[in-house]
């Protein structure tokens, strides 16, 4: 895939053993968002990649993000998985699913041990209570950004209420992510053979025009970028 195939320049051994660790460090603090699911994380993930860290830009992680929720298993694992192959290769994924597994992983066994001697403790359970109702808002958050970056014409409106729909008519989720991969090709496609430019096309060529606006430095037109193209 495109994500994955543009993978960045490997560094030098010192400063790649100091991305490894970044990766680490950083999936490790997202880690005990747990509560609530991989969706839960979302917000804590785009938060620490994109604005603390400026690792990505916020559409490229939309879009690793879009892959993470339609590929097997939980979000948040997979997320990371993209994030770290993304930046380091399969070492990078490596560090970014151990940083962001080994914490739940400790957090839920010290959980397991002590819920056992204490979960009919009122105050636990109000304390549960709490929890599930910002999981809720966490959750909420997450889709509403999902949301904001997957809908931008008609056609994608057109699907999402059609997924909608046949989910609440109890279709497999599965069957409808499969539909959707289907859909997307073949609505660009016929846009293009109705000579129409299909939004993901604008959407690219806004992203490439803006990509290239800034790596221009001053004084440089965006003319005299392209003299010798391909050298």
């Amino acid at each position: 895939m495109k994500l994955l195939a543009n993978a960045t320049p490997r560094q030098a051994l010192p400063g790649r053993v100091v991305r490894l660790a970044e990766l680490f460090v950083a999936f490790g603090r997202i880690s005990p968002m747990t509560f609530g699911g991989g969706y839960a994380m979302l917000p804590a993930i785009e938060r620490e990649i994109v604005g603390k860290r400026n690792w990505m830009s916020q559409e490229e992680l939309e879009e690793g993000l879009a892959v993470a929720a339609t590929a097997p298993g939980g979000i948040g694992v997979n997320a990371a998985a993209f994030v770290g192959y993304r930046l380091e290769g399969w070492p990078g994924l490596a560090a970014a699913v151990t940083g962001i597994s080994l914490p739940t992983f400790l957090i839920v066994l010290a959980l397991g041990i002590g819920f056992v001697m204490v979960h009919n403790e009122p105050k636990v359970v109000s304390a549960f209570a709490g929890i599930h109702a910002a999981i809720v808002a966490l959750v909420a958050y997450a889709g509403w950004n999902m949301m904001r970056s997957a809908l931008f014409d008609s056609a994608t409106a057109l699907l999402f209420v059609l997924s909608g729909a046949l989910l609440l008519c109890g279709v497999h989720p599965a069957l409808i992510i499969v539909l959707g991969m289907a859909a997307g090709p073949a609505i660009v496609k016929a846009k293009q053979m109705f000579g129409k430019k299909a939004a993901c096309d604008r959407r690219e060529a806004e992203r490439l025009r803006r990509a290239a606006a800034a790596s221009l430095r001053p004084g440089v037109q965006a003319a005299d970028y392209f003299f010798g193209d391909g050298i």
